[in-house]
């Protein structure tokens, strides 16, 4: 079973949410997060983006953010 494609709203490992995704992009009514999109984290107060993706799904170029993909925070 492959991993779940992820979008805006969903939870990081660290209790943070997806903020962005892509405008015209949608999965299950949400808007499919890619690379670079936005992300939140409670513990530090900051927000980050995702740096990984799904190199066989892309959309206009850039890899969908799967389950499990990492993010890199500004501190």
């Amino acid at each position: 079973m492959g991993k779940l494609i992820a979008v805006v709203g969903d939870r990081t490992t660290k209790g943070g949410y997806i903020l962005t995704g892509a405008g015209d992009a949608i999965y299950d009514g949400r808007n499919i997060a890619l690379v670079g999109d936005l992300v939140s984290c409670p513990k530090c107060g900051t927000t980050g983006k995702i740096i990984e993706g799904a190199p066989n799904l892309t959309y206009n170029g850039v890899p969908a953010a799967y389950d499990g993909c990492r993010v890199i925070l500004w501190m």
